[in-house]
């Protein structure tokens, strides 16, 4: 059984979440599918939640001193891509909330994880050649 700090669990599940933002910025401007956009974005706040629930767990078992900070930090990435969901929702057009996802949600995400992977003790996952390595494409 794979515990919370288990840097390959939390690569894995920041993988399907950064893929799932990335599915769901595509749907929003080339797809006309509401049902579809609606399951990816369920999809993709289920997957953040397993994932900050992993994190915040891992901090908690270490006695992080950041770990308030993670979760605030956590509660606003939620509120955004509500806030996205919403913009999608009410502007009809997916165009707009489309670029918030990747102007703003994406990259704080990235910056998130590099920066959580420092605060756990996590180095390998920067080490070139390491197999948790992130990939940026």
């Amino acid at each position: 059984m794979n515990s919370p700090l288990d840097p390959a669990v939390l690569e894995t599940r920041y993988e399907s979440l950064r893929d799932t933002l990335r599915e769901l910025s595509d749907l929003l401007v080339h797809s006309a599918d509401d049902t579809r956009v609606l399951e990816v974005f369920r999809t993709a706040k289920g997957t953040a939640t397993e994932l900050f629930q992993a994190e915040e767990t891992a901090m908690e078992s270490m006695d992080c001193p950041v770990l308030e900070a993670n979760r605030l930090g956590h509660r606003k990435f939620m509120k955004a891509l509500e806030e996205v969901q919403e913009e999608a929702r009410l502007q009809n057009l997916g165009i707009h909330a489309a670029g918030i996802l990747r102007r703003e949600i994406l990259p704080w995400l990235h910056d998130h994880h590099s920066v959580v992977d420092r605060q756990l003790g996590i180095p390998s996952l920067d080490q070139p050649g390491s197999p948790f390595r992130m990939r940026t494409g």
